[in-house]
């Protein structure tokens, strides 16, 4: 970040959006007991950023709305939407500048009259939030702060008064908000010693009046969880003042407090009562594939179905607002239904509850309605393959094996001939090809491209008789295992020792020639995160704001698959195949990690999925044989763990901040991670810190961090400059200076050569001789914060613009 900008400060983007006054709602004073800030010193700075507003608040009154607090900006054209805002704290500075095209202009005009004032934006009945906006439509918006002006403006802001019927409403909505002024008689109001026990029959306050409540659980010496008649939902709520006891129950818990108890049953943790005939999900109970459970979901119940689990948490299909997503929910966090234990017991129960997720993954996608019925045709868009990502992910290149819900049971026929399929009442008939079979059901192809998946019971004798020779003939094949083995992907890399790794510094490509444009990926939604290019150089995965991963043909740039909404990751934030090319790792914003194993084709199945860290997944490295990654997180914490299972094996701890490079030496024996300021190496057996070094002045003054594929080199930006340490003595070397900050650094297979990104602008440099090989640009107005190499260092992928990837490749070495 900026050399002046202090570790408090907020930084803010936005976007020219002229709102009418039909589209957005009326500024309202605030009304007595909001919170309140005072704005001054507007100025403009010019430093690393740019052109940048800055303006310094202060809270000067505390109250309702302290952590919803949000800048707004408005000119004689219209409020501009304020993008990217972090939370506003009780003093600091707020730095506005533009990263989008157009509004450059705006900052550069001294004539244009600008207002900058606070707001807190109250869902209200109705209300909703407009993320592209950062504004609530339909609710109210009240100006909690003074207005600074820049510039001459024809008019000026003007907040009115809350109507009578406002001003009533919101006296009642304050009085709700607080505990009753009075107790009933014969009670005592709550103070923070009131002594409770769980059973136990009390008053809480609710909508300012008083309410029958029993006691479920006792949180903290403070606090009590009680249960209200006729809601399954549960309060927790301070014992000063929110609750009454009445002196008979008191004189009970006194001497007699065992005689309370209550049968009202929770999940661990939870706030909703279950009811009877629903039990919480234990680990010996064995689920079939489709089994309906139900899940805690803000304040209600709500319907989910079992995929598949691990040791701890679960993979369901939701349906929310009519559309599908896979979830990982802990397994603490499910309960079933009674009826349903009872369902499973009966025969036909597999074919019955697989036909609640039957299709998901192609629904999920977003290439077809979620089919009602068993061997309902799915459709594909033009120009997508078959398959899905969050829970499934498939081949995406044309004539990929359409996915099976458990890749591991499934066989996969190549090259099957057109024959005529038909049902097992004779009725219906169709000339199709056989792409997949599983244990429940066939997956068909049309000569049309259409594609439908049919349940083996669903099929003719002839039909099962066909499948069955064609299992005899892979049974009888010597070959079979090799060929159920066989990946497609590039051969893995011979074994080198580390010195022969260490010594490999020439690279087979000239990057001191320009690089060329391959190709060009558009229309990304919310931008790219994260990009991982295959060992073939075939495909281009690409990590999405929005929570989507993308699949793309890398010589085309065309969007062969798109996954939908990935809620249960987050935005996609780090991507990597493995060095083998075996598998693709990708890790999310919430924490969660997927590993999807490569097979024929490209085609990606699932293979684990677990909750790796907290937060950000920021960074990806592999052991050399690919058996085992260390990753870096936004929690401050990197985690060494095994790829085929998840399982975690050794973790480094002690970063001040994100912790936003990896790497596993040579020989696989020692780890190294850096926040930026802190680089820790620890021996990868024992966990033992071997070096622990500082090489920044601040986790937050570097925005590019990269160590070499090799472990011998550390890059990362202070500024304007890329500063390098040598990782063998550990000592910094000369520093490579530019012009712009590299907001991203990789370095290229040859641990010599690094890729910066920077305004529109990939550069090139020699680390050997700390110079600028070469300068590429690559967009006009876009902080290229997105970038990746090929394993042979050959193609670079990076972001080009906010919604836009580009694919340059350079030319061999003579």
């Amino acid at each position: 970040m900026c050399r002046q900008l202090q570790n408090f400060v907020c930084l803010f983007t936005f976007l020219l959006v002229a709102i009418n006054a039909a589209a957005g709602q009326e500024l309202i004073k605030a009304p007595q007991g909001y919170v309140k800030y005072k704005l001054s010193n507007l100025r403009v700075e010019n430093n690393a950023l740019g052109e940048v507003i800055a303006i310094d608040y202060q809270r000067t009154g505390k109250g309702q709305g302290d952590h919803q607090v949000q800048i707004a900006v408005r000119t004689d054209a219209g409020r501009l939407g304020v993008m990217g805002f972090s939370m506003i704290e009780e003093s600091g500075t707020i730095r506005l500048r533009d990263q989008f095209a157009g509004l450059s202009r705006v900052l550069g005009q001294r004539e244009t009259g600008m207002e900058f004032f606070m707001v807190v934006n109250s869902r209200g009945m109705g209300g909703y939030y407009d993320p592209g906006m950062a504004r609530m439509f339909g609710g109210k918006e009240y100006l909690v702060s003074n207005v600074l002006r820049r510039g001459t403006m024809n008019s000026k802001i003007s907040p009115r008064d809350l109507t009578k019927e406002e001003l009533a409403a919101h006296e009642r909505a304050r009085k709700a908000s607080l505990p009753p002024e009075t107790v009933p008689n014969g009670y005592t109001r709550g103070t923070a010693s009131t002594a409770l026990v769980v059973g136990a029959p009390i008053k809480v306050g609710q909508g300012g009046k008083w309410a029958d409540a029993e006691v479920v659980a006792l949180p903290s010496a403070s606090q009590a969880k009680v249960k209200i008649p006729n809601s399954d939902y549960l309060r927790t709520v301070n014992r000063k003042d929110w609750i009454a006891v009445s002196s008979a129950t008191a004189r009970q818990i006194r001497d007699n407090p065992k005689q309370f108890s209550t049968d009202i049953r929770t999940l661990p943790g939870g706030n909703l009562a279950l009811r009877d005939g629903v039990e919480a999900l234990q680990d010996a109970m064995s689920l079939l594939k489709g089994t309906p459970l139900i899940r805690e979901y803000g304040s209600q119940w709500q319907d989910v179905h079992f995929l598949s689990s691990d040791n701890v948490s679960a993979r369901v299909l939701v349906n929310q607002f009519n559309k599908y997503k896979v979830e990982l929910v802990p397994k603490n966090k499910l309960a079933i239904r009674g009826q349903t234990l009872e369902d499973m017991k009966r025969d036909g129960a597999e074919q019955t509850f697989l036909a609640n997720v039957d299709g998901y993954e192609t629904q999920v996608a977003g290439l077809a309605k979620f089919p009602g019925s068993s061997g309902a045709a799915l459709s594909s868009k033009p120009g997508l393959s078959q398959g899905a990502l969050s829970g499934g992910m498939s081949g995406v290149s044309s004539g990929a094996s359409y996915p099976s819900a458990e890749p591991e049971s499934s066989d996969t026929v190549s090259a099957a001939p057109m024959r005529t399929w038909s049902d097992s009442t004779g009725k219906f008939q169709v000339e199709a090809q056989l792409v997949e079979k599983t244990e429940q059901s066939v997956t068909l192809k049309r000569a049309n491209g259409k594609i439908a998946k049919v349940p083996l019971n669903k099929l003719s004798k002839d039909d099962l008789a066909y499948l069955k020779k064609l299992d005899e003939e892979m049974a009888d094949n010597p070959f079979a295992a090799l060929m159920e083995e066989d990946t497609g992907a590039p051969a893995a890399r011979a074994e080198v020792s580390g010195a022969d790794l260490i010594g490999n510094t020439k690279s087979q490509w000239n990057y001191r020639l320009p690089l060329k444009t391959v190709s060009k990926v558009t229309d990304l939604g919310w931008g790219p995160k994260s990009v991982a290019i295959s060992p073939d150089k075939k495909q281009l995965i690409i990590g999405r704001g929005g929570s989507e991963v993308s699949i793309c043909d890398l010589e085309s740039g065309r969007i062969l698959m798109s996954s939908g909404r990935m809620d249960h990751m987050g935005d996609v934030t780090a991507a990597a195949y493995t060095p083998d090319g075996k598998y693709l790792v990708i890790g999310g914003t919430k924490g969660t990690v997927e590993v999807y194993q490569v097979a024929a084709k490209g085609k990606l199945n699932l293979k684990t999925q677990f909750a790796a860290h907290t937060k950000d997944v920021l960074s990806i490295a592999f052991s050399s044989d690919g058996k085992f990654a260390l990753t870096g997180g936004a929690d401050k914490e990197a985690r060494y763990w095994e790829v085929k299972t998840g399982r975690q094996v050794a973790s480094m701890r002690g970063f001040e901040g994100k912790v936003k490079a990896t790497c596993v030496r040579a020989d696989n024996s020692e780890l190294l991670a850096t926040d930026g300021k802190t680089l820790i190496v620890i021996e990868a057996s024992t966990e033992k810190v071997i070096r622990q070094l500082q090489v920044g002045r601040s986790p937050h003054t570097s925005q590019g961090v990269a160590i070499s594929p090799n472990g011998l080199l550390l890059a990362m930006n202070d500024g304007y400059k890329i500063v390098l340490w040598n990782l063998q003595n550990f000592r910094q070397m000369p520093t490579m200076d530019g012009t712009d900050i590299p907001w991203k650094l990789v370095f290229a297979p040859d641990s010599q050569h690094l890729f910066s990104g920077h305004n529109g602008v990939v550069n090139v440099w020699d680390t050997k001789s700390q110079s600028r090989v070469i300068s590429c640009t690559v967009g006009s107005s876009s902080y290229v914060q997105t970038l990746g190499v090929s394993a042979d260092g050959s193609t670079i992928a990076c972001s080009s613009a906010f919604a836009e990837v580009t694919v340059l490749r350079a030319a061999p070495a003579e």
